[in-house]
């Protein structure tokens, strides 16, 4: 799990880099990322970088 915080810890550190309107959805992300905790850390270890994990979530989401 702790591979699951560290992502959610740089997605906090970096959601401005996506722009105010992903900014202003990030309990909505990590909503999602929690709820779906054994996908995200399949892609963290398969080596996929933190972000284009966040970029398919937005996508998931409708938000990016």
């Amino acid at each position: 799990m702790g591979a699951l915080f560290r992502f959610i810890a740089w997605v906090a550190a970096n959601i401005n880099r996506w722009g105010a309107a992903v900014a202003r959805h990030y309990n909505r992300i990590v909503a999602w990322i929690n709820a779906n905790a054994q996908q995200v850390l399949a892609w963290i270890n398969g080596g996929v970088a933190f972000g284009t994990i966040l970029d398919w979530i937005l996508r998931i989401l409708g938000i990016g």
